[in-house]
């Protein structure tokens, strides 16, 4: 990764500081839509920590009960949860808007793979219980989801 040195006012200086931890996501997303008013292009960025963490722990060949237990990190809760509280209170930019699609999406496809590796360890012990369960399971979820970020008081 290269390292960039820039004389900025102070006030952007302080701005900037606090997005510290988030400007190699967010430049990118700056640079797509700076480029999107002058007609160039530029491939947008995918680079979203908690995609990348989804991915890292796929890759790490989990088992079904490690899919089953799976929760993202808390430096990613904590985002998600600034980005609910922001949703409701003032509504967010596109950039943090496009964030938030990405934890929805992340969500969306471990509830998939939860309920699934769910079903396997189901049928894997003979269990007798009904895999209507794990269904459930994905649908409340999901609802839990669309409610926090519709604003309504609902834990992710």
């Amino acid at each position: 990764m290269t390292t960039i040195t820039l004389e900025v006012p102070d006030e952007l200086a302080a701005a900037l500081n606090q997005l510290r931890d988030r400007l190699p996501d967010l430049l990118p997303e700056v640079l797509t839509l700076l480029s999107a008013d002058n007609g160039t292009t530029i491939v947008p960025s995918m680079r979203y920590r908690v995609f990348e963490e989804m991915i890292d722990f796929l890759a790490s060949g989990p088992t079904p009960e490690q899919i089953a237990a799976y929760k993202i990190s808390t430096n990613a809760q904590e985002r998600l949860a600034e980005l609910l509280e922001k949703n409701r209170e003032e509504g967010l930019s596109e950039v943090e808007n496009a964030e938030l699609d990405v934890y929805e999406q992340v969500d969306y496809v471990m509830s998939l793979l939860m309920a699934r590796a769910r079903l396997a360890a189901h049928h894997k012990s003979g269990a007798s219980a009904r895999p209507v369960y794990h269904v459930i399971s994905l649908l409340e979820s999901r609802a839990r989801f669309a409610a926090a970020r519709s604003g309504h008081d609902a834990s992710v």
